[in-house]
């Protein structure tokens, strides 16, 4: 851990890294919260966007799951391996 800080202040610069990567994906793909609400949880953008998640800020997948509404944890597992 690094000097000086915190562990809850490490898990909240990641949030912040989360929210930029989740939010700039949504602007890119015209997407909004009603979007997230309403559209199929295993839906085609919201696994690009949750892989987008994983592979570039390391968000968990419970994490993915609440901000996209996709159900369980090991359902956004299930839906990134069967994307790969």
């Amino acid at each position: 851990m690094a000097v000086g800080i915190e562990k809850a202040e490490l898990r909240e610069i990641r949030e912040f890294r989360w929210d930029d990567v989740l939010q700039a994906a949504l602007r890119e793909l015209g997407k909004d919260q009603a979007d997230i609400e309403n559209d199929a949880k295993g839906i085609a953008w919201k696994i690009a966007i949750a892989s987008r998640l994983r592979r570039h800020a390391g968000t968990p997948h419970r994490s993915i799951a609440q901000a996209l509404n996709m159900g369980k944890p090991a359902s956004v597992r299930v839906y990134l391996c069967r994307e790969n």
